[in-house]
């Protein structure tokens, strides 16, 4: 008894199929995160944290994208930046 669904799929087999043309996808996005660690006395720490995120606008309706690997209209994108410190003191025994 063959069942259908379980039939291998060989490679001979696969077709190029026709696709709908969807070039109108790009998008461009930057993540940065910096930490700085300094140990100024013996147990005792500072840490400065640093992110970015970043994205492009996104193309009007109508325009194509650039068809570019390059991050272009990034800068002009909306950003969100976090700073933290933190600060750890060791008291002593």
């Amino acid at each position: 008894m063959s069942d259908a669904s379980r039939t291998p799929i060989r490679f001979a087999s696969l077709v190029p199929m026709e696709r709908e043309n969807t070039d109108d996808f790009h998008d461009v996005e930057l993540n940065l995160n910096v930490v700085l660690r300094w140990e100024y006395r013996l147990g005792s720490m500072l840490y400065v944290v640093y992110t970015r995120g970043q994205q492009r606008f996104p193309v009007a309706d109508g325009v194509r994208p650039p068809h570019t690997l390059l991050p272009q209209g990034l800068l002009a994108g909306a950003a969100n930046d976090a700073l933290m410190v933190k600060w750890a003191w060791y008291w002593g025994a």
